[in-house]
């Protein structure tokens, strides 16, 4: 049997004051905001597959927060985990990836929180893997016959990650080619596969089948589905849930999403239970 929890796309500092009256207010707020997320009943392990929030201090708080709960918490890294928001991040941090580094260092420094970038983490007999992964245009060029050039283009005026990210996040292609490396390296060996960008497009919403954009939130993972048979795949970065199965893998996504996004009530983290 297979269980654990699973979320993504919390985006904290959307659903929180931008500051309150003390130090002690704010991580206040960080816990009451995780209780309101708990299923009744937890499992000893979390997945957040990315996209935890902006500010690194809030995050940690958050983890400290789900902690409490959880003997073990997967993280692997969203898009907007390489953000940098306001320039005094810019100044400080100066790349998207030291931002990152900073993140996971902290992160890594609470007991039971376990990063994940092409590593597997074992519990209970349960292998988990993860790599944040990032886009490659294949749904825009393969599905809607759109070009490279046509994809870059769309990327780069449309598109936050091209705004508010600096260094590696800002050439995509290169970029999606090392993040598959580091799946390659852990993919065939575990049980239960952790991506924020989702692997399979088959389920996209009918709003935004025809929408170019919809080939940044997306990578080709065909090579892959056709051996993921009793496994389970968690992604995010779509703010549309799903579970269902293909070719034998169950896929979910349990994306939290922006405040009042689609006008659907706040999620909170769900229980996935598998038999192997």
């Amino acid at each position: 049997m297979i269980q654990f929890d699973l979320i993504s796309d919390i985006h904290l500092d959307f659903w929180l004051r931008r500051k309150g009256p003390t130090a002690e207010d704010n991580v206040r707020e960080v816990e009451l905001f995780a209780e309101r997320l708990l299923p009744q009943r937890v499992s000893e392990v979390l997945v957040i597959a990315g996209d935890l929030g902006h500010r690194n201090q809030q995050n940690v708080e958050l983890l400290l927060a789900l902690r409490r709960y959880y003997s073990n918490i997967l993280v692997v890294a969203g898009n907007h985990d390489y953000y940098l928001v306001n320039s005094k991040e810019r100044y400080k941090l100066q790349t998207s990836m030291n931002r990152w580094s900073q993140m996971k260092s902290l992160g890594t420094a609470i007991e039971g929180v376990h990063y994940l970038e092409g590593d597997i983490f074992e519990w209970n007999g349960v292998r988990y893997g993860g790599a944040g992964m990032w886009y490659d245009f294949s749904y825009g060029i393969n599905v809607l016959g759109k070009n490279l050039s046509d994809m870059l283009d769309i990327w780069s005026n449309q598109l936050n990650d091209r705004n508010y990210t600096i260094g590696a996040p800002r050439r995509p292609l290169e970029f999606f080619r090392e993040q598959k490396e580091k799946l390659d390296r852990i993919i065939h060996d575990c049980d239960v596969i952790i991506t924020h960008v989702p692997p399979d497009w088959s389920h996209i919403a009918e709003e935004h089948a025809a929408d170019p954009v919809s080939g940044c939130y997306y990578f080709d993972g065909s090579e892959y589905i056709a051996h993921m048979n009793g496994k389970v795949w968690c992604s995010g970065h779509v703010h549309i849930n799903h579970s269902y199965r293909k070719d034998g893998c169950l896929f979910v996504n349990n994306a939290l999403g922006y405040p009042n996004e689609y006008n659907r009530p706040q999620g909170r983290i769900i229980t996935i239970n598998v038999d192997i």
